[in-house]
Order: structure tokens, then C-alpha cells, then sequence
């Protein structure tokens, strides 16, 4: 606040630790009572647990009023189940985190601080990285998060469900920060989008919803342009999805290039707006990707450890999304059919391999907790 609106005088001021979720969870119980969604809490020590929900405060992810008052419950039974499960969310939370994340932000932060130093070919690679790097880490603290509430008898929906199989980026949307994409949904653009009655209304209700998904992660250029940039190409992908409902099926290598296309120019090379500091880093990277003189130079990669990142850290995420995409189902089926001794065992072996795979330069700090 004290940088949006200049006030030097209130530079003394601190802001309590989760602002924004506070904020998004007391909006979302009072418009929930507006639309009808839900009915008023009569009891105030109910409210005041939801809006202060401690494992969500941090990072969220952001949950309906009536979803959470169905579930509370001050008498609340054990069950084991909750228990196994929570401690196995919390478990791969942390690896994600601990294990993916941190050794990914190693690799790509000090561009970051030097953006001049990259060439246009390596902020290619840098942004695929980053993109990595921001769904490992805000993936891990849901699932921690989630794991936590399960502990407690509480359910919560899962925030990412496996982005990267997506085929459009309209569903990467709906796979990606579910939460926060539901809340603009509900309360940004559906009452935005109820007062056009053209084609031409709801694009530009999507982009208005994306900029201010944009605006959520903070007031800089560059996350404005995020959601900017995200809408438009949500706002294209519904108009030609639309156009082309009736044309005939698209030759195979047709749908391999367009995927590649969604990905590299719409879901990774916008990625590093979100770990920009400021503007002028923000400039100094479109510097960057426009000096065609230098644009193949590889002095940043030369400086990593470039055998790091070949054979440790993408193999290390691919593999870890290949079991989650072809065996995450299977796996959990089979985790709930083995007896509770064999569980215990098999969730200390997870303690065990996270924390023996941890990086030496170890970042506890969650990217969400700035925004």
C-alpha cells in the first residue's frame, strides 16, 4: 500500500501476515450470502475459524464459505484414513517443494538478478524452468496445506490437477490454480459477462477477469501484462475452439505443432513476468529476447552447471510427472489396500527419500507468500 500510494509517513506500517487470502475468503462469504450460495453463520466462532483457517492463510488455496461450513464439525470422530492420506499429501507437497522447486530456483534466480547477462536462447530455457519452478512450488504448498486440513477432517479440492496434459489453454486454466481461477470465474466473470449479450462481451469479460487475476499477484507492469497476455489468449482459444467446432478433424502433425505452440509461447515463455521483481527487470529481460546479436550466445548456461540440469533436475520432475499423470490413481488405490503398518512404513520411506534428496542451499520461503 505504502508503495502504490506513496505514503512515506506510513512506512511504519505492517500489514498482517495473509492479507490477501483474508481478504478473498470475507469477499467470498459475503457475496456467497448475496447470490444465495449460502446462508449466514450464526455462529460467530464458525466465522472467525474460517476466515482465519491457519493452513490456508499463507498461500491458500482460497475455499467457499458453504463448502467449509458443511464439513466443521467441533465433535469431529478420528478416522485413520485421514490421517494416512494428510500425511501423504503433506509428504509429496514437500517433496515438490523441497526437492523440485528449490533445486529449480538455484538454477534460474540468478538471471533474474543479472537479466542482462542471458541471451534470448537462454531465457527461452530459463522461462520453461520457471514455469517448473512456480508450479512445483505453489503445488507443494497445496498439498501440504490440503494434507494439513485432511488431518483435521477437513477436504479440500485439489489447486492443480496436472496442468501440463492439457490441450488448450482454456483447460490449463481449469487445471492451474483452481482455486483463484474459480473465485475470478464466479465473482469476476460471470457477473461481468451477464451484462453483454454478444461474442465480442464475453472476450472481453475473460480479459477483464485475467487482468485482475493479473492484479491479485501484485500492481506491477508485469503482472498486469501476465493476466493481459493469459486473457487475450483464452479469449483467441474460445473463439477459434468456437470456429473451428465444424471443421473437419486437423491432420495429426497439425495438432503436434499447435500443442508445442500452446506451451512454449502461451503457458512457458510468459512465465517469467511472475518472478520479475519489478518493472525495470521486466525491461531489461524484453531487452534481452529483441538483442539479436547476442540471441544464441550461451555465457549464463556456461556458467551453471549445465550437467544439473540435464541429468538431475529435468529428469528428476519428468519423472515425477509421468508417475503422477500414468500411475497417481493406481498408486493411491493401492496405498489404501495395504494394511496400516505397511502405510507408516511406506510414508516414513517418503520422509526419508525427500529429505535425503534436499538441495545443499536450502529455500523454505514459498513464492506465493508475496503475493
Amino acid at each position: 500500500m505504502n508503495d502504490i500510494f506513496h505514503f512515506k509517513g506510513l512506512r511504519w506500517l505492517y500489514l498482517p501476515l495473509g492479507l490477501s487470502f483474508y481478504s478473498y475468503k470475507t469477499m467470498t462469504y459475503i457475496f456467497d450470502i448475496y447470490y444465495e450460495r449460502s446462508l449466514p453463520q450464526k455462529s460467530i466462532e464458525k466465522y472467525v475459524l474460517f476466515i482465519s483457517y491457519f493452513p490456508q492463510i499463507f498461500c491458500g488455496p482460497i475455499m467457499g464459505a458453504e463448502e467449509f461450513f458443511k464439513q466443521l464439525k467441533f465433535d469431529q470422530d478420528y478416522h485413520h484414513d485421514n490421517v494416512f492420506h494428510g500425511l501423504r499429501t503433506i509428504i509429496i507437497g514437500l517433496f515438490k517443494k523441497l526437492v523440485l522447486a528449490n533445486n529449480l530456483i538455484l538454477l534460474i534466480q540468478p538471471a533474474y538478478f543479472t537479466p542482462s547477462q542471458a541471451s534470448g536462447l537462454e531465457w527461452i530455457l530459463i522461462c520453461v524452468l520457471t514455469r517448473f519452478y512456480v508450479y512445483y512450488d505453489f503445488s507443494g504448498y497445496s498439498d501440504i496445506s490440503n494434507g494439513v486440513s485432511l488431518l483435521f477432517g477437513i477436504k479440500v479440492k485439489k489447486n492443480f490437477d496436472l496442468p501440463f496434459v492439457s490441450k488448450s489453454i482454456g483447460e490449463f486454466w481449469r487445471r492451474w490454480h483452481i482455486s483463484l481461477a474459480a473465485w475470478i470465474r464466479d465473482y469476476v466473470y460471470y457477473p461481468l459477462v451477464s451484462k453483454f449479450s454478444s461474442y465480442a462481451g464475453i472476450y472481453i469479460s475473460l480479459i477483464i477477469s485475467f487482468v485482475c487475476l493479473g492484479l491479485w499477484h501484485g500492481d506491477h507492469i508485469n503482472y498486469i501484462l501476465y493476466g493481459f497476455i493469459n486473457g487475450v489468449a483464452v479469449a483467441a482459444s474460445t473463439y477459434f475452439m468456437k470456429k473451428n467446432r465444424l471443421a473437419p478433424p486437423a491432420p495429426k502433425w497439425k495438432m503436434i505443432m499447435s500443442r508445442f505452440g500452446l506451451y512454449f509461447f502461451l503457458i512457458f515463455m510468459p512465465s517469467f513476468l511472475l518472478l520479475s521483481p519489478d518493472s525495470a527487470t521486466f525491461f531489461e529481460i524484453v531487452k534481452a529476447f529483441l538483442k539479436t546479436e547476442t540471441w544464441f550466445a550461451t555465457d549464463y548456461i556456461s556458467g551453471l552447471n549445465i550437467l544439473s540440469i540435464v541429468f538431475w533436475v529435468i529428469p528428476l520432475f519428468m519423472i515425477f510427472e509421468y508417475v503422477l499423470v500414468f500411475y497417481g490413481e493406481k498408486l493411491r488405490l493401492r496405498f489404501e489396500e495395504v494394511s496400516k503398518p505397511q502405510r507408516l512404513i511406506w510414508l516414513v520411506f517418503g520422509i526419508f527419500v525427500t529429505f535425503s534428496l534436499l538441495s545443499p542451499q536450502i529455500n523454505y520461503r514459498f513464492l506465493y507468500q508475496g503475493f
